[in-house]
């Protein structure tokens, strides 16, 4: 019995050591992904969708929840069907609220979203090293193959944007498809080497079906991966020698449920919302162009930005558009010619099919800025990995390998370096006007940003913003666009002071745009300002009968109403606004704040304690509510709250001046002065602070 037992430990250890060694590839590739990618983990949100995307969607935040889950399944949310991508989102949302040692509850942590887009990198990397390896590459071969797939610069894009969670995610499960399904064709050509036919009972091998639900689960993570059956019957093709017709069979159910994702789509994305929609023949135009575009970016990535410009209107006004699909069109041809059973044809396929999707062929809502992006190129990625690894796998020699490596070593540095872009807003957008002056995305979301890190004592910061919105005005594709910009500098003008300049770009707006009801509500916004009360109501009215489900002017209304002293109205307005968005902490707060008004103290405390959980990161929810209990004389409670308001945030100077004035009336003139000390360096124009200030000193000093 020992004997046997000895026996069988032998024949396990080679086949453990075996294991063994193959693990050590993918912890190599792991760390060398860590070592280019790792820096993205300190990154920030950028205001370029991922604001939109995390941020200020409500389905993550303030509270990810199971009611969440149902509604991300129940439709299409920022114009794709990508339920598995969105409870990823949500997953990410309940690690950064719940995460212990978190000083604010629901905050968001930008690094646990960063975190999960370099994870998903280097699952990417690891499904095309097994790939490349079941595709009886050599496994050094194999492994120089992944790192191309992970270190290309054109991969930084997708890696460190947020954003493009969707992107990797959607290549995961489309990798694991591709690869099983592989595995499931070599595993047919081993155990069926001699029978020219095959059974339906192949339908139901175990490896087929989970195939197929992988792919079932990369097209709920992002639609672009429609491209997978033609990716995974390709490889098989060529790799295993399996006939079209086998592969049209086997992949023909995968074919179905891909044109229905991509009618879905579609759908959710028509043409209406693409400024510029060619013709058969311009759209075949604006496909070859970006694939030229594609192919020279491969060869030489250099000059990469988040924005090209490469628009439908751009591409067709372009003469060398004319003469670009000959670059592609000419490789395909010579590759068939010359090579229509080696790798390099199949990687070339791969490579083109994965981008079919959103080459123009289709119209799509991105094309309104540029038909063609770095993060398109994620999934292609995979040909030129087959094709390094094929050139290294033919006839190795050391020189091969040690070039191989230098040319995998140069890719790695130019992506760290272009991971390096995407660190924060400035930096992001700052660079894409280095290369494209003429940016709109750029030079709008540059001044956003802008604005956000000035303060009313950099006029200077202010200044610059609205000359870069004034560019954008300039360059805008469409009066739409136009009507945004002008929006943006009343804004930027309003928080300046400078009402009269608002307005007057808000009238601007109106004619550009008279059906927008954001305008309308922008306009009621610098009214409102100016004290004008009734007609600032007047525009927020005409907002919401332009659009009756838009919320925002519903709550403006509500103030407005408020401040007029109609607290029947503005109650009944407020309530309107949560039948729209149920459980909207700044409708809650209004709601809140006209039932204390109206002296109903009990339910306004109640109110606003829904308020705070709707939105525990929002400062106005306790600070009103502190306001309130101080108002009601309960002004030890009054003073945690505004004290919550001050963490929140730190750099409101009337927060703090109130809380000093709460701090006063319990006696706790040292902390009292402390905040006073503080209002006044965030606002040395505060003359109440001053006057405040003084009085606690005069009163310490007479103790």
């Amino acid at each position: 019995m020992t004997t046997v037992a000895r026996t069988t430990t032998l024949k396990q250890a080679p086949e453990r050591k075996r294991r063994s060694r193959e693990m050590w590839w993918y912890v190599i590739l792991t760390a060398v992904v860590v070592l280019v990618y790792g820096r993205v983990i300190g990154f920030g949100l950028l205001l370029w969708d991922d604001d939109l995307v995390i941020r200020t969607n409500r389905l993550l935040f303030p509270k990810f929840t199971w009611s969440c889950v149902v509604e991300i399944f129940h439709d299409t949310h920022l114009g794709m069907y990508m339920p598995v991508t969105l409870c990823f989102f949500g997953f990410e949302a309940w690690i950064s609220q719940h995460l212990p040692w978190s000083d604010t509850e629901g905050v968001v942590h930008a690094w646990v979203f960063h975190l999960g887009n370099l994870s998903l990198h280097v699952v990417c990397v690891s499904l095309v090293y097994a790939i490349l390896k079941d595709l009886v590459i050599h496994r050094r071969a194999a492994f120089l193959g992944a790192l191309v797939f992970a270190l290309h610069p054109l991969q930084a894009e997708p890696v460190a944007w947020v954003t493009e969670t969707k992107t990797l995610m959607g290549a995961v499960w489309l990798l694991a498809a591709v690869c099983v399904y592989l595995r499931h064709e070599a595993e047919f050509a081993v155990t069926t080497p001699t029978r020219r036919g095959w059974g339906w009972r192949k339908f139901v091998d175990a490896r087929y079906v989970l195939a197929s639900m992988f792919f079932v689960v990369a097209l709920l993570s992002k639609p672009t991966t429609v491209v997978t059956p033609v990716v995974a019957g390709t490889l098989a093709w060529w790799f295993h020698g399996r006939n079209w017709r086998r592969q049209f069979v086997l992949l023909g159910p995968w074919l179905l449920l891909a044109g229905i994702v991509a009618m879905v789509t579609k759908a959710a994305q028509p043409d209406a919302v693409v400024h510029t929609v060619p013709d058969l023949f311009g759209r075949l135009l604006v496909a070859g162009d970006a694939m030229a575009f594609y192919l020279i970016k491969l060869i030489f990535p250099v000059h990469l930005a988040m924005d090209y410009g490469r628009t439908p209107v751009f591409v067709l006004g372009n003469t060398w558009s004319y003469v670009a699909w000959i670059i592609p069109l000419a490789m395909l041809l010579l590759l068939f010619r010359f090579g229509r059973r080696g790798p390099f044809f199949v990687a070339y396929l791969v490579f083109l099919a994965a981008l079919v999707p959103v080459m123009g062929l289709v119209p799509f809502e991105f094309q309104n800025i540029s038909t063609v992006a770095d993060r398109y190129v994620y999934l292609a990625m995979f040909g030129p990995a087959l094709a390094g690894a094929a050139i290294v796998d033919r006839n190795t020699t050391r020189w091969k390998t040690i070039g191989a490596v230098v040319l995998v070593a140069m890719l790695g540095a130019a992506s760290f370096h272009q991971a390096g872009f995407w660190r924060d807003d400035i930096t992001l957008y700052t660079r894409a006007l280095d290369i494209r002056p003429g940016s709109h995305a750029a030079l709008v979301n540059l001044a956003v940003a802008r604005l956000q890190q000035g303060t009313h004592l950099n006029a200077s910061v202010r200044d610059q913003a609205e000359q870069l919105l004034h560019r954008a005005v300039q360059v805008a594709p469409t009066p739409e666009i136009q009507a945004k910009d002008l929006t943006r500098i009343a804004t930027a003008m309003l928080t300046r002071g400078n009402v009269e300049g608002a307005v007057k770009n808000l009238l601007q707006a109106q004619r550009l745009k008279p059906d927008d009801a954001k305008v309308y509500c922008s306009l009621g916004d610098a009214l409102a300002v100016a004290g004008q009360f009734e007609a600032a109501l007047q525009q927020y009215q005409k907002s919401t009968t332009l659009d009756p489900k838009f919320v925002n002017p519903y709550c403006q209304s509500g103030d407005m109403l408020r401040k007029l002293g109609r607290l029947e109205e503005a109650e009944a307005a407020f309530r309107r606004a949560l039948q729209l968005r149920p459980g909207w902490s700044v409708a809650l707060r209004g709601l809140a704040g006209c039932l204390a008004d109206s002296g109903n103290d009990r339910q306004a405390e109640k109110t606003f304690d829904e308020a705070i959980q709707s939105g525990p990161n929002q400062w106005q929810n306790y600070y009103e509510k502190g306001l309130f209990l101080f108002r009601v004389g309960r002004f030890e409670e009054a003073a945690k709250s505004i004290l919550k308001a001050s963490q929140l945030n730190p750099s409101s100077a009337r927060v703090h001046n109130d809380l000093a004035t709460t701090l006063v009336k319990l006696r706790r003139l040292s902390e009292a002065a402390m905040h006073y000390r503080k209002a006044i360096q965030l606002d040395p124009r505060l003359d109440e602070a001053r006057t405040n200030l003084s009085k606690v000193e005069s009163a310490m000093r007479g103790r």
